[in-house]
């Protein structure tokens, strides 16, 4: 129970703290191609589960049916706001 507590005691400042930056950086993706700017990417924990992971989008959409799973700095799916962060 104090953990809990504890981790919501320093959690609560931080996300105050970042939620306008990652407002202003959502906003400044959806102006560059007027597309969702979160990515949703899936995975699998240690014990098999499936969950969803939420991303800000650094490449164009349904960048996964163009490319391969590594990318290099030169890669053309990363968008111009994704190559700057």
């Amino acid at each position: 129970m104090k953990y809990r507590f504890f981790d919501l005691v320093l959690s609560i400042p931080f996300v105050i703290l970042f939620f306008i930056p990652c407002v202003i950086l959502l906003l400044i993706k959806w102006l560059e191609d007027k597309r969702n700017p979160i990515y949703v990417a899936r995975r699998v924990t240690k014990d098999g589960r499936v969950f969803s992971m939420y991303k800000i989008r650094t490449m164009i959409p349904d960048a996964h049916l163009l490319g391969g799973t590594s990318t290099a700095n030169s890669d053309q799916r990363i968008t111009p706001v994704g190559r700057f962060f």
